[in-house]
């Protein structure tokens, strides 16, 4: 990738591959591959504007739409799923462990994000998921305030008023796949998200 500066301050970042990497990319999301690397390049070709060659652009754009099925589905099972980091949070708020919790709220963030960002049908535009705001925008099924309360629960100075509304945020998303994506079965992942090891949180 290619970083240009113009005179207005405009950034341009330019990027280059194969056709038969884009091909191979496209071919691999079609059969549920979850890579968010392989993702973004797909984004881009799904929100972009060809400059030239746009007979090869819109036979790309026909490959990846409608959005792949087995990629809705996995890459909602794989998201919405919670490990034993998540699973000791009260204790860690008991100990005051602040710098390990915030990487599990962080974690956990970016987990409904692209949960959410399946669930809308929509291609990831980032590996590091840049753009929060700009993304929720464009989602049509979300949690109420989505954006703002990650902001909220990433910046708050309570630790267990986080993990409240992350918990609170869970429940939402999990309901939104029950009703908008009921073929995905989410049970053994809500019943982790649920669970917590002994703490002094309640």
């Amino acid at each position: 990738m290619v970083g240009i500066f113009f005179g207005n301050k405009t950034k341009f970042e330019i990027s280059s591959f194969l056709r038969s990497t884009v091909e191979t990319y496209i071919q691999s999301m079609k059969g549920g591959d979850i890579s968010l690397d392989k993702q973004c390049l797909v984004g881009a070709i799904a929100d972009g504007v060809p400059f030239k060659g746009t007979a090869i652009f819109e036979s790309y754009l026909e490959s990846i739409f409608p959005y792949p099925k087995a990629l809705k589905e996995k890459l909602i099972l794989h998201s919405f799923d919670f490990d034993g980091r998540w699973q000791s949070r009260k204790a860690l708020v008991q100990r005051k462990d602040s710098l390990f919790l915030h990487s599990i709220l962080v974690e956990v963030s970016k987990k409904l994000l692209v949960t959410l960002s399946a669930l809308n049908e929509m291609y990831i535009h980032h590996p590091g998921l840049k753009w929060l705001y700009e993304t929720s925008e464009r989602m049509e099924v979300k949690p109420e305030c989505f954006s703002n309360r990650i902001h909220q629960i990433l910046t708050n100075a309570s630790l267990r008023d986080s993990l409240t509304q992350l918990e609170e945020l869970i429940r939402e998303t999990a309901q939104l796949i029950q009703v908008h994506c009921p073929e995905v079965s989410i049970e053994d992942q809500l019943r982790r998200a649920q669970s917590a090891r002994p703490g002094a949180l309640d």
